[in-house]
C-alpha cells in the first residue's frame, strides 16, 4: 500500500454482505427502540481494531490486529481491499506522506509495515489503542500484561516526535477522545472497568484533574474501544458485553444498543457527513458454540442513525519519524 493505497490483497467485492439479520435493541432511560438500518460485512476478523474514517478518500480502515491485516471499505461501491502487514498493528492515523500505524512499540509509516518486516513478539507492555488530538499530536495508551500491578500508561507523541508520560498506573490503557473545545479528554482503562476524564491544555497537552467519570461491573463486560460524537457524547464498546453504549461528557448511561457479538473492540464515525457509525468486533478466544451462537463474530457493522460524529485529525510533521518510544 504505496501513499496510503493498498497496493496488495487486491480489491474484491464484500464476501458476505449481510443486511437486517436481526433487531438490535436499544434501551434509554426513557424509551426502548429497535435500530434495523445496519450492515454486517462478513470479514471474519480475529480481532478488528482501529476503525479510521478517511474523508478524502471516503473509505473507512481498520486492522485485524491477529491475522495482522489492514482492510480499506469504500461503503459507496460495496468494495472491501485488504493488504498484509508485516508486524502487528492495532491503530492508524494520517499523517505525512500518508497513513501511519500503531505497533506495539511506537509509531511509523504504513509503507514500513508493507515492505519490511519486524519481530513479531510483544513486549510485556505494549502500547494498544492510539488517536490524534487537534494539534496532531498523537496519545496512546500502553497495557502490561503482568497482572500483579498496573504498569500501563497514557502517552503523547510531542511535535517533536518524542514521546512523553502523560499518565502512570493505568491497567490496560485503550480507547480515548476528547471534547470538541479540546479541553477535556476521555480515556478507557479496560481491566480497571473505568472511564477516566481529564482537563487537557490544548497548547501542551498538559492533564490535569483525572476523574473516574463511569466505572462498570467487569462480569457484565470490559469497556474497550470508543469514539466521541459531535455533542462530545461517548460511545464505549464492552467486550463479552454484547454492546455499545452512548454516556454523556461526565459519564451517565443515555443508550444501550445491544449486538449480535459478544466481543465489540472499537467504533468510529465516518460517511460523507459523518452520521454512520462504523463498528469492529472479534472471534478470538471464541469456541465453537459461542461462534454458533454468534455467528456474525468477526464482522465489521455499519450502522445508522446514531448520530454525527466528531472530526478526525492528522498527525502533524515532526523532526523525525522514529519508530519507537525512548522509556
Amino acid at each position: 500500500m504505496a501513499g496510503g493505497h493498498p497496493r496488495s490483497g487486491g480489491g474484491q467485492g464484500l464476501r458476505g454482505l449481510q443486511r437486517g439479520l436481526m433487531d438490535w435493541q436499544i434501551a434509554t432511560p426513557e424509551e426502548k427502540a429497535v435500530v434495523r438500518n445496519f450492515t454486517a460485512i462478513d470479514v471474519r476478523n480475529e480481532l478488528g481494531e482501529g476503525p479510521l474514517w478517511h474523508g478524502r478518500e471516503e473509505a473507512l480502515y481498520w486492522i485485524d490486529v491477529e491475522r495482522q491485516f489492514l482492510y480499506r471499505l469504500f461503503p459507496g461501491r460495496n468494495l472491501v481491499e485488504a493488504a498484509r502487514l508485516a508486524d502487528r498493528a492495532s491503530a492508524i492515523t494520517e499523517g505525512p506522506g500518508g497513513l501511519w500505524v500503531l505497533t506495539a512499540s511506537g509509531l511509523c509509516p504504513l509503507d514500513r509495515l508493507l515492505d519490511g518486516s519486524r519481530d513479531t513478539d510483544l513486549p510485556p507492555a505494549a502500547f494498544n489503542d492510539g488517536k490524534c488530538d487537534a494539534s496532531g499530536r498523537f496519545w496512546a495508551g500502553t497495557l502490561d500484561r503482568r497482572p500483579d500491578k498496573p504498569r500501563g500508561g497514557l502517552y503523547m507523541r510531542d511535535l517533536t516526535g518524542q514521546w512523553l508520560e502523560r499518565d502512570a498506573g493505568i491497567w490496560a490503557g485503550n480507547g480515548l477522545g476528547w471534547s470538541r473545545d479540546g479541553t477535556r479528554m476521555f480515556f478507557v482503562d479496560t481491566n480497571a472497568g473505568c472511564i477516566y476524564r481529564y482537563d487537557v491544555a490544548p497548547g501542551t497537552g498538559s492533564l490535569a484533574k483525572r476523574n473516574r467519570i463511569a466505572s462498570f461491573d467487569l462480569a457484565d463486560g470490559k469497556p474497550d474501544g470508543m469514539t466521541v460524537d459531535a455533542d462530545d457524547n461517548i460511545w464505549c464498546t464492552f467486550w463479552d458485553g454484547w454492546r455499545i453504549e452512548k454516556l454523556s461528557p461526565d459519564g451517565d448511561q443515555l443508550k444501550q444498543i445491544s449486538l449480535p457479538v459478544p466481543r465489540p473492540s472499537c467504533c468510529t464515525f465516518g460517511g460523507r457527513d459523518m452520521r454512520t457509525l462504523f463498528l469492529t468486533s472479534s472471534r478470538t478466544g471464541l469456541d465453537a458454540r459461542q461462534l454458533e451462537n454468534a455467528p456474525l463474530s468477526g464482522c465489521l457493522f455499519v450502522i445508522e442513525g446514531c448520530g454525527k460524529g466528531a472530526t478526525t485529525y492528522r498527525l502533524a510533521n515532526s523532526r523525525q519519524d522514529d519508530w519507537g518510544m525512548t522509556r
